[in-house]
């Protein structure tokens, strides 16, 4: 790295010319950085959207992306429904032409090709946690304070697994079950989380 004192000589003998072109790159730079920043979050979010049927005018008042550094993140959301935005998500809790499986796209999951009975049921009791290879408990957003205080609640589970791929060149193929199903000791591909709760008018989302 040149010291500072260079990159100043530098600048003051550079034409009119040479500095205008050296401050347009860099401001092109930086709008490419943030349109492409801003390109991934809109897709983060549209994983959500898209898994919790949530209508684009409900706002995400909290949204963690992730590390920049990882490919698939872990994403987690929050977003707030007005009274009438939450009676007709609860209206629509149960009905399964609204909870049909929706592709994942997320974590390296093409596709889910068989649902477990009930992987996509909203239920009233929150799922136990999971135990995966390495033996310790991991409850993802249910253990997260904001939904461990819901008094009034539905929540909703399911963990992506792998399933025997086809003949080559085929895409891997997977399952989808519902968390309190998930096998001990076992490292699901991916898990979808909500947590609604009813008091706040908030649903949390994770994958």
């Amino acid at each position: 790295m040149l010291p500072s004192s260079s990159l100043r000589a530098r600048w003051g003998e550079a034409t009119h010319a040479q500095r205008i072109t050296a401050v347009a790159i860099i401001a092109t730079l930086c709008g490419l950085i943030l349109l492409l920043g801003r390109t991934q979050r809109d897709g983060q979010e549209k994983v959500l959207r898209d898994q919790f049927h949530l209508p684009d005018d409900v706002a995400f008042v909290v949204m963690e992306h992730g590390s920049a550094k990882l490919r698939w993140p872990r994403l987690r959301a929050t977003a707030q429904l007005s009274d009438a935005a939450l009676a007709s998500y609860v209206g629509g809790l149960d009905r399964v032409e609204i909870w049909r499986p929706t592709p994942l796209h997320y974590r390296g999951v093409s596709r889910i090709d068989a649902y477990g009975p009930g992987a996509l049921t909203w239920r009233s009791e929150r799922p136990p946690p999971a135990y995966g290879s390495d033996g310790m408990a991991s409850g993802g957003i249910f253990a997260d304070p904001d939904v461990q205080a819901i008094r009034r609640g539905r929540y909703f589970c399911f963990a992506v697994l792998p399933l025997d791929p086809g003949p080559p060149p085929a895409d891997p193929r997977h399952r989808a079950v519902p968390c309190s199903d998930l096998p001990r000791g076992t490292d699901p591909v991916a898990v979808v989380q909500g947590a609604l709760d009813l008091d706040r008018r908030a649903l949390h989302m994770g994958v």
